[in-house]
């Protein structure tokens, strides 16, 4: 039986009835250069997105930009994080129980988030969302 939603590459390994070792070691070859190059890639492109909001002029541009920025940054920093998390740990200091947690993040948390960080871009949404805290009675304001 697998303790997992799902049958990923960790989980089964722990099935496996033979020496695991060799297993694990392409594992983390293989996982660290995909899950490293990818960012790398990423940050390249953030670099030169970053430039390109710096030299802005208009506020309400640079301000817009920020936010999609930030907002892309951290969806896909807690994306690689719980990836990282549970593809690159040694086997010795996973546990059963936090790896299905990791991988329900990455796999339904974080492509749920995108849609709603970019609809909460839009005016009427942010509209609704601070009607909706005004009449709770909720000091919250939407810095989007």
């Amino acid at each position: 039986m697998v303790h997992h939603f799902f049958c990923e590459i960790p989980a089964v390994m722990v099935l496996s009835c033979s020496d695991r070792h060799n297993s694990e070691l392409v594992l983390v070859y293989v996982g660290s250069f995909n899950i490293f190059f990818a960012p790398l890639v990423i940050c390249i492109s953030y670099t030169f997105i970053f430039i390109t909001i710096f030299k802005m002029h208009s506020s309400a541009e640079y301000g817009k930009a920020v936010s999609t920025y930030a907002s892309h940054f951290t969806a896909v920093s807690i994306f690689y994080g719980t990836v990282i998390f549970m593809y690159l740990l040694p086997s010795s200091s996973h546990s059963m129980d936090t790896d299905p947690i990791a991988s329900v993040f990455y796999t339904m948390i974080i492509p749920m988030l995108n849609p709603l960080v970019y609809s909460l871009q839009n005016k009427e949404v942010k509209s609704a969302f601070t009607t909706i805290f005004q009449v709770a009675k909720w000091p919250v304001v939407l810095y989007f």
